[in-house]
């Protein structure tokens, strides 16, 4: 059949057909799907600021065989922030990074550290840190260079410079981009006392949740409820009330149904978010805040502060002692949200 009597307009439009028929270009909005872009790699990250461990921190990449790097579970996390210190450590339970460690500041914008001049190290590692990768800073100096396996680099033209800052941008656009998404379920305030229980349910697909805040206290649990092969974003809080997560001491965040942590993000919106982990919590899942700031508490010796995610800031993140995260990165994109579901149960 030949429209309006001119071959090359008819092809042209068949293969538009074909195209919508198919699933793609006008077909479905997954094709314009956003994701962490340069972000993938990072397990920690603080964009416009400092990023800070105690004692006993462990980053580290979960056991999978074949995994594609960077952006896969499995892959090696790396930490990058305006300056990074770390706490001292020892021989037995050292910090530890399973990837890089970038820093931006320079010479003349860093921190007081071991023998180097006040103000000029924007790495600090301690005596016993154990870094898999390269040690790289936009000039500032490097303590304990030799605890950086893959060399150090305060050149400040370090090609992971430029990454760093385009993790950070597409932070931000993701996290736009997830909260522009149409809810598949809006719900009130989430508030669950001590000892408490909470559940959010997702349907097939993928899920989009808006909450104003979740605030969870000491010894409760939160449990998100999906299939391995859906999708679970929780956009807390809004433009004019920024989004506030705090979980308390003995607090969980556990996954049922099959969902794995690396299909589930807490997207904390609007200036000053905060996210806070009590000590000796579990917590399964990326925290997104590109305008927010990070602190966790203390894990006892025989049971650290387990995440299993990431942690992407703007502001600060600061990490306690005996805190171990898996690097989970994130699999989920900005593409159309289709999951039905139902609201927490306590």
């Amino acid at each position: 059949m030949i429209l309006n009597g001119n071959p090359t307009k008819t092809r042209r439009r068949a293969r538009i057909a074909a195209l919508v028929l198919s699933g793609g270009l006008l077909g479905t909005a997954s094709l314009w799907a956003q994701d962490l872009g340069a972000a993938k790699s990072f397990a920690i990250l603080s964009s416009g600021a400092d990023v800070s461990f105690r004692n006993r921190v462990q980053v580290s990449q979960p056991s999978v065989t074949g995994a594609a790097c960077p952006g896969a579970v499995g892959c090696p996390g790396s930490i990058g922030g305006t300056t990074i210190l770390m706490g001292r450590g020892n021989s037995s339970s050292p910090d530890t990074v399973s990837g890089d460690v970038i820093a931006t500041a320079t010479s003349s914008q860093g921190l007081n550290c071991a023998n180097n001049p006040p103000g000029t190290t924007a790495i600090c590692l301690g005596n016993d840190s154990e870094i898999a990768g390269a040690c790289v800073t936009g000039g500032g100096a490097v303590s304990s260079p030799s605890e950086c396996d893959a060399g150090t680099d305060a050149s400040g033209s370090n090609p992971e410079l430029a990454t760093l800052q385009q993790a950070s941008a597409a932070v931000s656009s993701f996290s736009s981009s997830l909260a522009a998404l149409a809810g598949t379920q809006s719900l009130a305030a989430i508030t669950v006392g001590t000892g408490g229980t909470a559940a959010i349910t997702g349907g097939a697909g993928a899920n989009v949740v808006n909450v104003p805040s979740i605030t969870a206290g000491n010894k409760s649990t939160i449990t998100i409820n999906a299939g391995a092969s859906e999708t679970m974003v929780i956009n807390i809080g809004s433009s004019t009330d920024p989004g506030s997560l705090q979980l308390g001491n003995h607090g969980s965040v556990i996954l049922s149904g099959g969902i794995t942590a690396d299909r589930v993000v807490f997207n904390l919106v609007g200036s000053g978010a905060t996210a806070q982990l009590g000590n000796d919590t579990v917590f399964n899942g990326t925290i997104l805040a590109p305008s927010g700031q990070f602190t966790c508490g203390d894990g006892e010796t025989p049971r650290p502060i387990l995440i299993n995610g990431a942690l992407l800031f703007g502001g600060s993140v600061s990490l306690g002692n005996n805190v171990n995260l898996n690097f989970y990165p994130s699999s989920v994109t900005s593409g159309s949200s289709t999951g039905g579901s139902s609201g927490p149960s306590s």
